[in-house]
């Protein structure tokens, strides 16, 4: 059986699909897959033994409505699918799977259950919705492959780039030291604590003795911010690496601190303890950090905060105007949480 896959993005939604992908190949030895995803993502499916990996340029080669009918020629000439799985399910991939629809493959297609995530936005009770990966599970199961996810690490960053990241520990001599990841950003503003929150966090934990932190970031403006918060303390470091690189250095972390974005989710999968601070989100959406206990969630309850969640995404303003949800949160509360890890590390 040879499964093709889309997801095109976002980062940890795409993310979010290898340990399903790794379950069901784990657990069907005739299973081979063909994931269709952007060229940046194509890391984390590196080194996974009979998955195919197709990087759909929407910026050129793949552009528009004749970009997508190459992209369906292309993958049509490749192999011969037995079916096809859209965990995606946007206008590109409905496009898509219509093309294939026409000759005779069946298509499984993700529900994004909008509707029934927008009703937690006006419920009383807290959201407890299926987790991500339990939902990709489930269309899996429906085209009838079954699979156990894989639990973390389901990442293999490559002997390359674990090596530079021991050279560059060894170097700056980081290897003895506690190893902090801090991923203050997200895309939507309603899921970033505040800077000076940020800031306050770091002051604190660089009291502890042996404490290294570095900083995660996206594009330049973000990198811009996190070199002035870097700027102003010792043993704090900015990340700026490709992607695969990037996933080997997390892997080397004591814990990772982040908002609800991919960062959380990378830390996650690589099985990084991570304390993960939300907002106007939910983890109970089903975006929560995959694997990871429920005492390392920072949030205000709902019972003290009704508002929440007041989105699904993080995208809108705050109707009350103070921004209660994140500026509640005080940085003494996320390192009382860092402390509890880095002095009680596993055997």
């Amino acid at each position: 059986m040879h499964v093709l896959i889309f997801r095109f993005s976002a980062m940890g939604d795409v993310a979010l699909t290898v340990p399903v992908i790794r379950g069901a190949l784990l657990n069907n030895p005739d299973l081979e897959i063909t994931i269709v995803t952007k060229k940046f993502y194509s890391p984390f499916f590196d080194g996974i033994d009979r998955l195919h990996i197709v990087k759909a340029d929407f910026k050129s080669r793949h552009k528009g409505l004749p970009g997508i009918i190459k992209l369906f020629l292309e993958l049509k000439k490749q192999a011969d699918y037995t079916l096809i799985i859209d965990l995606h399910s946007v206008l590109r991939t409905r496009f898509l799977s219509i093309l294939f629809k026409f000759t005779g493959k069946k298509v499984f297609t993700f529900n994004k259950e909008r509707r029934i995530k927008q009703s937690y936005l006006k419920r009383k009770e807290e959201p407890q919705l299926p987790h991500t990966i339990e939902r990709y599970q489930a269309i899996f199961l429906k085209a009838g492959i079954h699979l156990s996810p894989m639990k973390p690490p389901v990442f293999e960053p490559g002997n390359k780039n674990i090596q530079s990241i021991n050279e560059l520990l060894e170097r700056d001599l980081l290897k003895n030291k506690i190893r902090i990841g801090i991923a203050p950003f997200a895309k939507h503003s309603l899921k970033k604590w505040p800077i000076a929150k940020i800031s306050k966090l770091i002051e604190i934990l660089l009291k502890k003795e042996g404490v290294h932190i570095f900083l995660f970031g996206g594009g330049k403006e973000e990198i811009g911010e996190l070199d002035k918060i870097s700027s102003r303390f010792r043993a704090c470091q900015v990340v700026n690496f490709t992607l695969d690189k990037e996933l080997s250095l997390i892997g080397r972390l004591h814990v990772m601190i982040s908002m609800d974005t991919g960062n959380m989710h990378l830390a996650s999968l690589m099985g990084v303890p991570v304390i993960s601070v939300w907002g106007a989100t939910h983890p109970g959406i089903g975006f929560g950090p995959w694997n990871q206990p429920v005492e390392n969630i920072v949030q205000i309850p709902k019972n003290e905060l009704d508002c929440r969640p007041c989105t699904i995404y993080g995208k809108g303003i705050c109707r009350r105007g103070d921004f209660a949800c994140m500026e509640w949160i005080l940085p003494e509360i996320v390192v009382g949480k860092v402390m509890k890890i880095i002095d009680n590390p596993k055997s």
